[in-house]
């Protein structure tokens, strides 16, 4: 029992090993080929998405506001931080694309 006991602990130990070995690999590429893109991106465009950092950033705001209300029943005390209607539209340059809008000619189906 004891032999069955060692040879299945080092199977087992093997093939954690392995495994370890593999990913650690494949992580490791995986940084090393996000840091190439990064640093391609950076040199060519100096512009950088983070899009797991902004996701976090939204979160938490959710989790402040969704707080607030099962505190308090209403969104007021958080109406300071929030954004304004003219801002969101000032920062998606909402008239911009009015005017395009404007400017295409609707597509018709022949008859």
């Amino acid at each position: 029992m004891i032999a069955f006991a060692g040879v299945t602990y080092y199977l087992v130990r093997s093939s954690v090993d392995a495994i370890y070995d593999e990913r650690f690999e494949m992580l490791r590429t995986q940084v090393a080929s996000g840091l190439s893109v990064l640093g391609y991106y950076n040199e060519n465009y100096k512009m950088v998405i983070w899009p797991v950092s902004s996701l976090r950033i939204a979160i938490r705001a959710q989790e402040i506001l969704y707080r607030e209300l099962a505190e308090h029943g209403t969104t007021a005390g958080l109406i300071e931080n929030m954004q304004t209607r003219a801002q969101l539209y000032d920062l998606i340059d909402l008239k911009g694309y009015e005017a395009l809008d404007s400017s295409i000619i609707a597509s018709r189906l022949p008859s």
